[in-house]
């Protein structure tokens, strides 16, 4: 191997360990993305870095997918007769003073 070829080699392995980093800090980011809790300058950083990463894009498009899954099943309410015991029973708890 020759000079020319380990410079090449390092090139890349440094490429490829500051993308690694890049998409580790993005992929980290993604829930507080979705949850709107980054900053504007971290949100545009993030945007794009999405832009430019399909690995990446193709992870944040499941977590909006999933999230929304969450967001739909959570919108159902409890039967009336389940929430009216799980008030007794908490009540009766505090009564009881446990």
């Amino acid at each position: 191997m020759t000079d020319d070829d380990r410079a090449l080699d390092d090139d890349v392995h440094a490429r490829l360990t500051t993308e690694e980093d890049a998409c580790g800090a993005a992929l980290r980011q993604l829930w507080t993305y979705l949850d709107r809790e980054l900053t504007p300058d971290d949100e545009e950083e993030l945007r794009d870095h999405l832009a430019g990463c399909p690995p990446c894009l193709a992870e944040y498009s499941i977590d909006v997918v999933l999230k929304d899954i969450v967001r739909r099943s959570c919108r159902e309410e409890a039967p009336a007769g389940l929430r009216v015991r799980i008030r007794q029973t908490l009540l009766d708890v505090r009564a009881d003073g446990v």
